[in-house]
């Protein structure tokens, strides 16, 4: 089976990565179209993947399609490749904001899934989320999710649940590099270098993120665990109380997520 992909920017770039890292992908089974042709021979020389002159190229050898574009330039990218969007040929769209009810539209007769990942998959670390779409099978979504657990954690979840899925996961890990420049901004006005701050508000991070993922207690439980009464950390969440830091957060993603709602259009 040949996978091929439409779009190795940022995001696209970091699942071709991340299954090459995962040694998913091959000089034998890995296609790319990129128009940017540095970063095309990037991925041929680095990785192996096999360039091709265009898209219609890509899908005639390809049986598995990601397409990582722009939600904006969807229809365009779509409607150039739809007379090879035959029922044999999957589709994987990585463009938020674009339901596979407008991707049937246009191709009627492919097999179409929605996938919301991030750009941490470069590293293996991505969080994705799945929706069956159009004609797409059960057999599909199963290939979908062995294919993004290997580069992270991977969720089967109802499309309509997608532009929320885009504020978290998507955008999410833009809103914790905030968080973690945020505290590394505090330790260097008491006068802690300034790498030494941000390696240690990553770390912390990360440490806590392991905790939440493997221990199985919920946030509440662990940041009691970490309280002492009147202590420092009472503090510190005395003042983010006060300041509705949590309020902020939760409207951060209620708008992030309206937002998305309209990616598709330019």
């Amino acid at each position: 089976m040949n996978f091929g992909f439409i779009g190795t920017g940022n995001l696209g770039g970091s699942v071709v990565k991340g299954l090459f890292n995962a040694k998913f992908l091959n000089s034998d089974n890995a296609y790319i179209s990129e128009p940017n042709a540095d970063l095309a021979n990037m991925f041929k020389d680095k990785y192996g993947a096999n360039t091709v002159e265009n898209n219609s190229e890509l899908v005639n050898k390809s049986d598995v399609i990601f397409i990582a574009v722009k939600p904006y330039l969807m229809t365009e990218v779509l409607t150039g490749i739809k007379d090879g969007l035959t029922r044999d040929k999957l589709v994987i769209s990585l463009a938020a904001g674009y339901t596979t009810e407008m991707m049937a539209s246009i191709a009627p007769d492919c097999r179409f899934i929605r996938v919301l990942t991030n750009t941490p998959a470069a590293l293996n670390a991505a969080t994705s989320t799945i929706s069956k779409g159009n004609n797409a099978t059960n057999e599909d979504i199963a290939m979908a999710e062995k294919i993004f657990s290997m580069i992270g954690s991977a969720s089967i979840i109802d499309e309509k649940f997608m532009d929320l899925s885009t504020a978290l996961a998507g955008s999410g890990p833009a809103f914790f590099y905030a968080v973690a420049n945020a505290f590394a901004k505090g330790c260097e006005q008491i006068g802690l270098d300034k790498d030494v701050s941000i390696l240690m508000s990553a770390q912390t991070m990360l440490g806590a993120a392991k905790m939440l993922l493997d221990s199985g207690k919920n946030p509440q439980t662990l940041i009691k665990e970490v309280t002492t009464p009147n202590g420092c950390t009472y503090e510190g969440l005395k003042y983010m109380d006060e300041h509705n830091a949590e309020d902020i957060l939760a409207q951060t993603m209620v708008v992030t997520t309206q937002r998305a709602a309209t990616l598709a259009k330019k």
